[in-house]
């Protein structure tokens, strides 16, 4: 029973270290800044995070290209956020070509959902498990589908 209150106390302070040494490398991050398992960051420097921001376990984020997240938003398990692709006309030469990437407040981004690169996601939106934004959605709207199409407003 102790070992056991040992070891849980000892993930909580590992969590949490895991959680300010993220934050320390990222270009903003606001207040209670939530993870929940692990994650990946590919160039945190251009990644700003706004307040009560939660992510969860496996998510990806690829910030080469600058990505922005608002206030009071949720990545579930395994969603991506890639700010960054290959030049489709020169796939040869691996060229890549950034493009910012801006998830609003109020966000709900859904397990397995994938933003691309340039993708502005409005306030107070829900992207559906499993989508593939390919395009700008709008505020106070649900989307789902690949690639990820409004089923709703709200």
């Amino acid at each position: 029973m102790l070992i056991g209150k040992a070891l849980l106390w000892l993930e909580r302070k590992t969590i949490s270290l895991k959680r300010m040494a993220v934050a320390s490398k990222l270009k903003h991050c606001g207040v209670n800044f939530r993870t929940y398992g692990n994650f990946d960051v590919v160039s945190p420097e251009n990644l700003s995070i706004g307040d009560n921001v939660s992510i969860n376990n496996g998510v990806y984020i690829n910030a080469r290209g600058g990505i922005v997240i608002g206030n009071n938003v949720a990545l579930s398990a395994g969603a991506k956020i890639i700010s960054t692709s290959l030049q489709a006309s020169s796939l040869s030469s691996k060229e890549h070509v950034d493009a910012p990437v801006v998830i609003g407040s109020a966000v709900q981004i859904g397990a397995g959902a994938i933003i691309l690169p340039g993708v502005i996601i409005g306030n107070n939106t829900i992207i559906g498990a499993g989508a593939v934004m390919t395009r700008n959605a709008d505020s106070n709207s649900i989307y789902a589908g690949a690639p990820g199409r409004k089923i709703r407003q709200l």
